[in-house]
């Protein structure tokens, strides 16, 4: 409220024309795009508006050719009294931030004046850009009625891939692993938008069904990739670049997705479903590392995996070694660390994760200080990279691979 009083306070001091009207009030968002019914295809456009509420008039569009690009941190002005309304964000897929004022555009630092069009067409990447700036009439009209007319327009629809053959008929795009991974852009951010609406218990049952049709479209997704040729190295380091500008552009969503969470009239209805959700993702795991990942890539993951499994079993020990010597031998079950004040909270250091998921280690009972120093206390449940982590009874965490480490688990069972 204090805002809202001295905002109109400056602007009965300044009564610069309509500078403090609503029309001038700088907006925005994002809007899906498809190739006509082509939904597989679509992409996310990135637009500014002028103007409040349904009145909203579209200010610019910009529609990359990458469906990852569109969803882009997009941050709006306040200063609007003085300067004018104005825009920034990133796309994502592309990796190069825009800037907007009410005159024109910026793009990867290269200027275009509004008055030569206020549609742009984006295609390439960070360091090899293209804009097409089109001067399609925009911001008479409700800005969602012209989202609707342009996602009809021929030129958009040609950009964004939708081919007819000579009898007009569409001709299906060939999968390819950049289209493919452009997909599996949008549904990872639809998965940020659904966790984000959940502010109810209504809205939160309604996340849950978007969830399970993102994670059809995942699987869908993977099935199709798993039946194209694996990629080469220098392929697959040129998508990870795609997907870690997507990442980037998703950041600024972290804050209200741990608010959601964190928030108990959603969290219970909430968490269950982005539990089943990751273990959705765990079986397809293997086809997106395979077509994704570079072999570079994958060692540094499982390495950092490996490091943060010896840095808890390290510290599991230290537990284990102080219980023993208060009760003379280490605890029947792992759960009595924390139910006897030895640690305040065991989840976190009783296991790992892997790409997102959870893994528990294996907890041998039964021994104590006093057993062999070559004793196996507590182990990996499977490989990570290859290899295999074990807890020995001198507090060694010791790295083994696979053919030392499976025959070795075996023994144990």
């Amino acid at each position: 409220m204090k805002t809202i009083i001295k905002l109109a306070a400056v602007c009965a001091i300044f009564l610069i024309g309509a500078g403090c009207q609503e029309k001038n009030t700088a907006g925005g968002g994002v809007s899906t795009f498809a190739a006509g019914e082509a939904v597989k295809q679509s992409k996310q456009a990135v637009y500014g508006t002028l103007g409040s509420g349904d009145d909203r008039k579209l200010a610019f569009i910009i529609l990359a050719d990458s469906p990852g690009a569109g969803v882009a941190s997009h941050v709006i002005s306040q200063g609007r009294v003085l300067s004018g309304p104005s825009w920034s964000g990133l796309l994502a897929a592309p990796g190069v931030e825009y800037e907007a004022d009410a005159d024109g555009l910026a793009i990867d630092a290269n200027r275009h004046d509004f008055a030569k069009g206020r549609v742009f067409l984006v295609s390439g990447k960070k360091g090899n850009i293209s804009v097409k700036q089109l001067d399609i009439p925009i911001g008479e009209g409700s800005y969602k009625e012209e989202l609707e007319q342009l996602k009809k327009s021929e030129e958009l629809k040609d950009f964004l891939g939708e081919k007819k053959d000579a009898a007009g008929a569409k001709v299906a795009k060939q999968d390819t692993v950049d289209s493919l991974t452009d997909e599996l852009i949008v549904q990872l951010n639809h998965f940020g938008d659904a966790i984000v609406s959940a502010k109810d218990k209504a809205s939160a049952e309604e996340a849950v069904k978007k969830l399970n049709v993102i994670g059809d479209e995942i699987a869908a997704i993977a099935a199709r990739l798993d039946k194209l040729e694996t990629p080469s190295d220098v392929e697959k380091e040129r998508i990870e670049e795609k997907m870690l500008y997507a990442d980037k552009a998703r950041n600024h969503m972290e804050g209200a997705m741990q608010a959601v969470m964190f928030d108990e009239k959603v969290s219970g209805i909430i968490a269950p479903a982005v539990g089943e959700f990751a273990a959705r993702m765990k079986e397809h795991q293997a086809i997106f590392d395979r077509h994704t990942v570079s072999a570079k890539r994958l060692e540094q993951r499982d390495k950092a995996y490996r490091a943060a499994a010896i840095n808890n079993l390290k510290q599991m020990y230290l537990l284990l070694f102080e219980y023993d010597q208060d009760e003379g031998a280490y605890p029947d079950r792992l759960e009595l660390l924390q139910e006897k004040g030895y640690t305040v909270a065991l989840a976190g250091i009783d296991g790992y994760v892997v790409d997102g998921n959870p893994v528990k280690f294996v907890y041998r009972p039964g021994f104590s200080s006093k057993s062999p120093v070559e004793t196996v206390l507590i182990y990996t449940p499977e490989l990570i990279g290859g290899q295999g982590v074990c807890l020995l009874n001198d507090g060694t965490a010791k790295t083994m691979p696979a053919e030392e480490f499976k025959p070795l688990i075996d023994s144990l069972k």
